[in-house]
């Protein structure tokens, strides 16, 4: 009887990945006109993607195509994506592991910027806040991430 105790309290559920709650946050400002204050990212979009280990081939993103590719052209795969538009985003009962954040941002008609940035979810993680920048000073197109 003490055996089968034993036995049923001695295995763990370990094995399973757990949940992680985060989020995404973006904002836009001037590079060129310091005295404007930064806004939230309206319209924006983000994504999450399962991170394969390899580098970003980031001529191949495009706002018509938001898959994201290695630069063997592998496209990584699309696990999440957030339903929110306005910037701020909230991503829940993530599984642990290593992804990758894109971030396009739509301040004008077929115009965007886009980020990404190479994250570990893991417990060490919830409930965190990425904080991601762009400049509308710049060209469009992909931009560091910045915080």
């Amino acid at each position: 009887m003490l055996c089968l105790i034993a036995l049923i309290t001695g295995c763990s559920k370990s094995d399973e990945p757990t949940m992680q709650t985060f989020f995404v946050n973006i904002s836009s400002y001037y590079s060129d006109y310091p005295d404007l204050e930064k806004e939230i990212a309206t319209p924006s979009s983000v994504f999450l993607y399962q991170d394969n280990g390899k580098d970003i081939d980031f001529g191949k993103t495009t706002n018509f195509d938001i898959s994201l590719y290695d630069t063997d052209g592998v496209m990584f795969n699309l696990k999440y994506a957030s339903p929110s538009t306005n910037g701020i985003n909230t991503f829940t009962d993530i599984p642990d592991g290593k992804y990758i954040i894109l971030a396009i941002y739509y301040p004008y008609t077929y115009v965007y910027f886009y980020s990404c940035k190479r994250i570990v979810v893991n417990g060490n993680y919830s409930f965190t806040t990425e904080e991601l920048k762009l400049d509308k000073s710049k060209d469009l197109g992909y931009q560091p991430w910045v915080q």
